[in-house]
C-alpha cells in the first residue's frame, strides 16, 4: 500500500515517534523511496542551551543553578520543557532562580537514577551533585 501511494505521487509525511532499526525493511524502503530526516534528542549541554534560548527569546533571565534544576526536573521533554519555561518566563521578569524553579515546577514522577549514574559517568560533576542532591530531597537511599 506504502509503494502504491508513493508511486501516485500524494505527500505522505510520516512521524516516527519510535527508534526503528535501520535493518527494518520498511525504514530501508523509505531511505530510498522518501526524503527522511533524522531528529536526534537533546541532552547536556544542549539541552541547557537550548532552555537559556527559550528564555533569552520570552526576554527573561534564568539563573544556571536553576537551568540545571530545572532540566533535571523534566528531562529532555521539549514539550513540557517549553511549558515550564512559559510558565516560569509569565512568573517573572526578575531573573528566575532556583527557588522559583523549586515553586512552580514539578518534578517527573518517578525516581531516575539513571541520570545519575550518567552524569556521574559522564563526569558531569556540576549535573551530578545536583541530582544526588535531588535524590536526597525525595528521600531516596
Amino acid at each position: 500500500m506504502l509503494e502504491e501511494i508513493i508511486v501516485s505521487r500524494v505527500r505522505v509525511k510520516i512521524l516516527q515517534l519510535f527508534l526503528a532499526s535501520p535493518k527494518d525493511s520498511l525504514f530501508e524502503f523509505l531511505a530510498e523511496n522518501a526524503k527522511t530526516q533524522a531528529f536526534q534528542l537533546l541532552d547536556g549541554e544542549k539541552l541547557r542551551s537550548w532552555v537559556k534560548n527559550e528564555f533569552e527569546a520570552r526576554k527573561t533571565e534564568i539563573q544556571p543553578e536553576a537551568v540545571y534544576r530545572l532540566v533535571n526536573f523534566t528531562g529532555n521533554d521539549l514539550w513540557q520543557l517549553s511549558n515550564e519555561v512559559q510558565k516560569l518566563a509569565s512568573f517573572s521578569k526578575k531573573p528566575i532562580e532556583l527557588r522559583d524553579v523549586n515553586l512552580l515546577v514539578r518534578p517527573q514522577i518517578g525516581t531516575d537514577i539513571f541520570k545519575t549514574i550518567e552524569a556521574l559517568a559522564s563526569r558531569d560533576k556540576k549535573e551530578a551533585i545536583s541530582l544526588i542532591h535531588d535524590h536526597l530531597e525525595k528521600g531516596d537511599n
